[in-house]
């Protein structure tokens, strides 16, 4: 694992070793960078090494697979310097999956991924599907974490997917997962005259997709159950309640975008002074992301969501607290003396991002370099 610094292109000098320190000739090595090239490099040499430029984003982390043939292994990740990597390729693990349905039919060919928590590569190099004189699968781990833990998820057509947290079990014992039946939503987002509106967000519960072309989108993993499908497009939007069943498949039709509701608010000192020029941000959101007060401390904007946008106020060190505004509110924010917080890391990072549940008491969520 290796954190470019700065330019676009940064020089590896790997080696490529097996558990008792021997060089591994003849493996093709791959990168994985998000953002960046993923491709096969060319092979090891006869002491194991591989020297070149990879291009990537500055800030990008870089992990490396690496493998005989076609069959990928998942290498061990260290912390390494700027110029220079060791990877371990570490010995094959079983892990056991009886995966049924919730009346308790054997599934026999779901998709399963282990990706290991400190490293988010895909563990599984094989997976071994039940036969007539087994329940379960098989599947071989390249442990690259170790024991653990590991985060795993199991999905199968026309089911909702389930996941977990764990280390890796005993050869023998086996992970018993059940799968619920989903329901299938589809929908056309169009404008007044009915005509297709690409790339719009539309919201179930908490999953978003983006219309296509033709302004379809399509949900194939919906819960069982009413649920309220929000679509919509900057100041504009439509709301339906739509009742999904196990295993079937409903089609809203068309979803006319109509102006969404305006909520006016204000923003005052902790006198009630009003404060003009405060920065309203708006957080979650595919679209909004600020406006500010006008002089007399009043702002405007759109609610397109019916369960409210989350907000608050801010201008000069000092922070409102954050909340949830509504269609029909009436939002004022009282500035205060904003707080901080010191975080220490145990590696050096370029950045760092804070996140927090929306009930948490912090306003603010910024980049810290």
């Amino acid at each position: 694992e290796v954190h470019v610094k700065t330019s676009e292109y940064s020089w590896f000098d790997l080696r490529v070793v097996d558990e008792a320190g021997h060089p591994r000739a003849g493996l093709r090595l791959r990168p994985v960078i998000r953002g960046g090239e993923h491709r096969w490099m060319t092979e090891t040499d006869e002491q194991g090494r591989w020297r070149g430029w990879i291009r990537r984003p500055p800030g990008r982390r870089c992990w490396f697979a690496v493998g005989p043939e076609e069959r990928e292994l998942v290498l061990r990740s260290q912390h390494l310097d700027e110029e220079t990597a060791q990877n371990v390729i570490p010995s094959m693990r079983e892990v056991r999956f009886r995966v049924r349905d919730s009346r308790g039919k054997i599934l026999r060919a779901p998709a399963i991924e282990i990706r290991g928590i400190a490293t988010p590569l895909n563990a599984v190099v094989e997976i071994k599907r039940p036969d007539a004189e087994s329940d379960h699968c098989i599947v071989k781990v390249a442990p690259h974490d170790g024991d653990g833990p590991y985060r795993w998820c199991v999905r199968a057509a026309g089911y909702l997917p389930a996941t977990g947290v764990a280390r890796l079990p005993d050869a023998n014992e086996i992970i018993d997962v059940s799968l619920a039946r989903a329901g299938r939503v589809s929908a056309r987002v169009v404008t007044a005259d009915g005509g297709p509106i690409p790339v719009t967000y539309v919201r179930i519960g908490r999953t978003v997709q983006c219309t296509h072309d033709a302004g379809l989108v399509e949900f194939d993993e919906v819960p069982e159950g009413v649920h309220l499908v929000v679509a919509g497009n900057i100041g504009e939007n439509a709301v339906v309640s739509a009742t999904v069943r196990a295993g079937e498949h409903l089609d809203l039709g068309d979803l006319q975008l109509e102006p969404a509701p305006i909520v006016t608010g204000a923003v005052v000192d902790s006198s009630g002074k009003p404060v003009g020029g405060a920065l309203i941000r708006i957080l979650w959101h595919e679209w909004h992301n600020a406006v500010w007060t006008k002089p007399d401390g009043s702002f405007s904007v759109r609610v397109d969501d019916p369960e409210g946008l989350w907000m608050h106020a801010y201008r000069d060190g000092q922070a409102s607290e954050l909340v949830r505004v509504g269609p029909n509110d009436a939002p004022r924010f009282v500035l205060h003396e904003a707080g901080s917080i010191r975080i220490t890391l145990r590696r050096a990072c370029r950045w760092v991002r804070l996140l927090a549940p929306p009930d948490a008491p912090i306003a603010l969520r910024d980049y810290s370099d």
